[in-house]
């Protein structure tokens, strides 16, 4: 499926030189381009979630959770996955910085479940976007040699090594 023609114009409005990709070098570039601050946070998701984007309501700032004990490439895809959800201006959950806190040190849970709400059936279309640029994405990092910044952290699954080592890839 070609990916529409916002979805490019999404990514060529970025200006970013993929020759420089790092996820935090490129979440440092939206950072400065949309003028709020980006975090990046391993969390352990719960079941049948693999990322989540958040927005503080009270100060600029962007949060942008990932399964940590996913796999390294599956790890950058949910975030350019998430990431490409905010440069798509999709609808997110607002939260505040006193509940990331206390979900930080007291355990109290985020509300994740209404982040499965946000991506009903009747909002596919927000993940078929999303989706279709993190693709586009992938594809500028991979054109530009950056494929170590996907792969880095994969050998633990010698199979998914050991097929792109015969690829070529790593």
């Amino acid at each position: 499926m070609e990916p529409n023609p916002q979805v490019r114009n999404i990514l060529t409005d970025l200006n970013y030189d993929f020759r420089a990709f790092t996820i935090e070098h490129f979440a440092n570039w939206i950072e400065t381009i949309k003028g709020r601050k980006i975090l990046l946070i391993p969390w352990q998701m719960p079941s049948g979630l693999f990322g989540a984007w958040m927005s503080d309501g009270e100060i600029p700032q962007e949060y942008f959770f990932f399964r940590k004990n996913a796999e390294r490439l599956l790890q950058i895809h949910i975030q350019l996955h998430e990431l490409s959800h905010y440069l798509c201006d999709h609808p997110t959950k607002k939260i505040t910085k006193k509940q990331i806190e206390e979900a930080l040190e007291k355990g109290i849970a985020l509300p994740f479940d209404e982040m499965v709400k946000l991506r009903s059936a009747d909002k596919s279309a927000y993940e078929c976007e999303a989706e279709s640029l993190a693709s586009l994405i992938q594809e500028q990092i991979i054109r530009n040699s950056q494929i170590e910044q996907l792969t880095r952290g994969i050998s633990s699954d010698k199979k998914v090594a050991d097929s792109l080592k015969n690829l070529g890839l790593i």
